[in-house]
């Protein structure tokens, strides 16, 4: 059985909360079954998962120290290049159906089930993203003045009560934000406004990455806020006679 790196309990969660409420999983789940993260605690996933670890090992990506990262393309040519057989038996080709199988299958189980370390994989598709994490708040800088006192004090006329003073002195608001685009050309607009709000900020070409949407998930959990995430993407519209 291949090594669990980290066990994100995603279908615990949606167990408990099915339990708790007596709603379906389909009601409680936000995506498609196959799409979902916290739907992939399954065992034809884990069986998944496991395969996707094992090769990725046998590649010389996930052994010891080991910290290279290997692109999901790079990893298509290598399973091609060593005639491969995928866990149902069928050997893995050099054409689209597997490659989607790999990304939007494989892959996707082996990480929201913890048998391969998100930063292990880069699943980039186009340009390079935009990502800009959301500055630190300032922390109470104390400092002690001479109240009322010029740049050259006439000590015996002015009052030398000392006035205790705390700069840059501000609560963080209740949540933390996010900004998901699908377009890095947004950056002009949502740039100085996720600044001016202290929101993070994810840019792609297209659709956002696994990696990019867990960097958000795991900014939220060290941060301790509830996250707010904000989705600026194209709507389109279906029209039938």
């Amino acid at each position: 059985m291949a090594k669990r790196y980290s066990n994100s309990g995603l279908g615990d969660v949606l167990r408990a909360l099915k339990e708790e409420t007596g709603l379906s999983l389909n009601e409680l789940s936000v995506l498609a079954p196959l799409n979902d993260p916290f739907r992939l605690d399954t065992p034809a996933n884990h069986k998944l998962g496991e395969w996707f670890a094992e090769k990725l090992k046998a590649a010389g990506y996930l052994s010891g120290d080991d910290s290279r990262v290997i692109h999901l393309r790079g990893l298509h040519y290598i399973l091609v290049t060593k005639k491969a057989r995928r866990p149902d038996g069928l050997p893995y080709k050099n054409d689209e159906a597997n490659w989607i199988w790999l990304v939007n299958r494989a892959s996707k189980a082996a990480r929201w089930l913890g048998y391969v370390p998100f930063e292990r994989i880069i699943d980039e598709r186009n340009a390079p993203p935009i990502i800009r994490e959301a500055e630190e708040y300032f922390e109470p800088s104390p400092s002690v003045r001479l109240y009322g006192a010029p740049a050259i004090p006439n000590l015996t006329t002015r009052d030398l009560r000392p006035e205790a003073l705390l700069g840059w002195l501000e609560s963080p608001q209740k949540f933390r934000l996010a900004f998901f685009g699908e377009k890095v050309s947004l950056e002009a607009v949502l740039g100085p406004l996720a600044e001016e709000v202290n929101a993070d900020l994810f840019l792609a070409s297209g659709e956002q990455t696994i990696t990019h949407i867990h960097t958000v998930a795991q900014h939220a959990v060290e941060d301790g806020r509830e996250l707010i995430v904000f989705v600026f993407a194209e709507a389109s519209t279906a029209t039938g006679t």
